[in-house]
């Protein structure tokens, strides 16, 4: 019967969660690596970047020292250290590297890119939706290039700032300097 069906997919080793109902009213149910696998099938929604534009990244990407080397763009990021690690070398107030694990399984994988997202990504303004996630994680191609050229023009943007914020404080400590000499 369903019931009997039902309580052998939910006692199940690994956990199931339903999915929606097959044309012959059954219920279907998946693991969530395999509701993940499905969600990442699909291809991404934005645009690829152009070959002057990935030169550009490649570049910018190698001028950082990193924890590993890089052979691999997609695999390399997939689990979010080096990205964290890439923030860390520009920002370094806005990462805590002890909260970020290498991984090899896709949840910790989108642990680590779920912490980045709350916590590191939301300061730069900058936020990773959850289906270009899994596409990361899931190594799809083309998924990783779009968000680094994002960071990386986010980066640069918050380095002017924060030269135009240095500079506007040393102008404005050097008049109240001479206001209070004059005094």
């Amino acid at each position: 019967t369903a019931l009997q069906r039902h309580k052998t997919l939910t006692d199940s080793a690994s956990p199931t969660r339903f999915i929606g109902w097959n044309k012959l009213a059954r219920p279907q149910w998946k693991t969530p690596t395999e509701a993940l696998r499905d969600r990442a099938r699909k291809r991404p929604r934005w645009p690829p970047l152009g070959e002057c534009d990935l030169h550009e990244l490649f570049e910018w990407i190698d001028s950082v020292p990193l924890s590993r080397p890089k052979r691999s763009l997609r695999r390399d990021f997939s689990d979010g250290v080096l990205v964290a690690e890439l923030v860390k070398y520009f920002c370094p107030q806005l990462v805590q590297m002890h909260n970020y694990v290498r991984a090899n399984s896709a949840q910790q994988k989108l642990c680590n890119w779920m912490m980045l997202n709350r916590m590191v990504l939301s300061g730069l303004q900058l936020r990773v939706p959850e289906d270009m996630m899994h596409h990361i994680v899931a190594c799809t191609s083309g998924a990783i290039e779009p968000f680094l050229n994002a960071l990386r023009k986010r980066l640069i943007q918050s380095q002017s700032k924060d030269l135009q914020d240095i500079e506007y404080e040393k102008t404005t400590s050097d008049a109240t300097d001479r206001d209070a000499s004059s005094l």
